[in-house]
């Protein structure tokens, strides 16, 4: 069973972990568990298994939140991803970046 999602229409600044920059991008709707994020253009599009943090600015409540997060799927400039807690963004973060070991 999917969360209900609410359609939106934020800005939200997308820093992949790894690389260098931000992308500014819309997110076009919002769950518990994740959100749909388009980029207006972009050469740097994120990846399936990209992990990113997003700074969202809500104008509507007058805050900013920064989420970790995922990316599952992608279709041309837009993305969806999944948040992360804390120890689950280092879980991964740490499996990506263990060397595999050598079989004799």
């Amino acid at each position: 069973m999917s969360a209900h999602r609410y359609t939106t229409s934020e800005v939200a600044h997308v820093e992949i972990y790894g690389r260098l920059g931000q992308l500014v991008s819309r997110m076009k709707n919002l769950s518990i568990t994740g959100a749909l994020l388009e980029l207006k253009a972009g050469t740097q599009v994120p990846k399936k298994g990209d992990l990113i943090r997003a700074t969202i600015h809500l104008h509507s409540i007058g805050k900013t939140r920064v989420l970790d997060a995922e990316v599952i799927w992608t279709n041309g400039l837009g993305f969806g991803v999944s948040f992360l807690k804390k120890n689950q963004l280092l879980e991964r973060m740490f499996s990506k970046s263990s060397p595999t070991r050598l079989q004799s």
